[in-house]
């Protein structure tokens, strides 16, 4: 048998893999307040670079969400989350 795979060196792939089946099958998923509606944000996609352990924590994160209110794992909705929370510093950022 293979050695098994590491996100990080203190978190076990398969582990996350068993913990978030039994999370899907225990969660209802949530569906939207008005089916058929198209969202109103528009969305693009792009590709970061993170630090693997950063990456981990994110996912962890969006796994315990996900078990937590329902609905898709989902890194792009913590890090949307964690920027609107931030809004008004990072824009004054932009600012100087």
């Amino acid at each position: 048998m293979s050695p098994k795979k590491k996100l990080a060196s203190d978190i076990d792939i398969d582990q996350v893999v068993e913990e978030t089946r039994r999370l899907v099958k225990e969660s209802p998923l949530k569906t939207s307040p008005q089916p058929g509606v198209p969202p109103k944000e528009t969305y693009s996609t792009t590709a970061i670079n993170l630090p693997s352990k950063t990456l981990a924590l994110l996912k962890q994160v969006a796994g315990a969400r996900a078990a937590r209110e329902g609905g898709r794992i989902s890194v792009s909705a913590v890090l949307a989350r964690l920027v609107e929370e931030h809004r008004s510093e990072l824009e004054a950022e932009i600012k100087g």
